[in-house]
C-alpha cells in the first residue's frame, strides 16, 4: 500500500494525520448520521451534525 505524498506544511499533515485517525472511528460515524464529515466551512443545506476545522496559525515562537 503506498501512502498519499505528505503535504508540504505542518498544519496540512496534522489536518491529514487528524482525518485519517477520524475516519477509522465507526461511533463517529454513526453519530454523525452515517458518514464522518470534517469540512473547511459548513456544508451548504446540511444539519447538523457536522464538523468544522477551525481557525488554524503556525508560527515560530
Amino acid at each position: 500500500m503506498s501512502l498519499p505524498p505528505s503535504p508540504t506544511s505542518p498544519l496540512l499533515a496534522l489536518r491529514a494525520a487528524i482525518l485519517a485517525y477520524l475516519a477509522t472511528d465507526a461511533t463517529l460515524a454513526r453519530l454523525m448520521g452515517g458518514a464522518f464529515r470534517l469540512t473547511e466551512e459548513p456544508p451548504r443545506g446540511a444539519g447538523p451534525v457536522y464538523a468544522l476545522f477551525g481557525d488554524a496559525e503556525i508560527r515560530d515562537i
